[in-house]
């Protein structure tokens, strides 16, 4: 099998594990970064063991998830979390948009907590498989030469690992994020896999840019044009968790 088969069949698996628990739900889909901006938490975490429907089709309701890192807000270790299974009798749907997770898991998760400590989220929330990119994102000259690799971050870091790649304001850039590209590579399904934001004088700041294929044809890219003067850092949100660099445009 050639580098390229290998490419596009994790592609493939990326694409489908990434984005189809949005095309079932009954809100209109929405960008990564939007769904990313709004949640008050955002917490990557594991499904722990717990009573399924019948068939194991699922974890019911409430189920327990053993956090990796908060992304975004704070919140325990150990969290109860809302899922679509609301009955084991008959296995019944607590509603379309919610979530199914299985034992094992691991699942990048939006939401917001209760009251009583619940923490509720959906599919339409942002909620979905954590999928880790098949190659680290990187920032590349418009030749091609890698002048920077992004690293795991949270969403609103207070400090991004690694020293500050110095840059030329203006000078154009390609950002390969290493999450494979959906089938249509229509720009609306990309927004939903992806998102970029900027630092810019010491606020974060959505780019408005054109998503692509990768130079392997399955590789979400996109050219930066422009990098605004004073932008300190930028970030990559992936269905995988988030990833950034900093930069230095003086």
């Amino acid at each position: 099998m050639t580098i390229r088969h290998v490419l596009s069949a994790v592609g493939a698996l990326v694409a489908a594990l990434a984005a189809p628990a949005a095309a079932h739900a009954s809100c209109a889909a929405a960008p990564l970064a939007e769904q990313a901006a709004r949640a008050s938490v955002i917490v990557t975490a594991t499904a722990l063991p717990g009573v399924t429907g019948r068939g194991g089709v699922g974890l019911l309701s409430p189920a327990t998830f053993k956090v990796t890192r908060y992304e975004k807000g704070s919140g325990p270790g150990t969290i109860k979390v809302t899922t679509a299974l609301s009955t084991l009798a008959n296995g019944a749907l607590g509603g379309e948009d919610l979530i199914n997770p299985l034992p094992g898991q691991r699942w990048l998760l939006s939401g917001s907590f209760d009251s009583s400590g619940l923490f509720t989220t959906s599919v339409c929330a942002g909620s979905h498989r954590a999928v880790a990119p098949f190659s680290a994102p990187q920032l590349r000259t418009s030749s091609g030469r890698v002048v920077a690799q992004l690293r795991r971050s949270a969403y609103d870091p207070a400090a991004i690992s690694g020293a500050a790649v110095a840059l030329r304001p203006g000078r154009p850039l390609t950002l390969l994020t290493g999450v494979g590209a959906p089938v249509d590579h229509g720009q609306a399904t990309l927004r939903q896999t992806v998102g970029l934001r900027a630092k810019v004088a010491g606020r974060w700041q959505a780019l408005d840019v054109r998503w692509s294929a990768g130079p392997e044809g399955q590789i979400n890219a996109v050219r930066i044009k422009t990098v605004p003067a004073r932008t300190t850092a930028l970030q990559v949100l992936t269905p995988g968790g988030f990833f950034a660099v900093k930069l230095d445009t003086r």
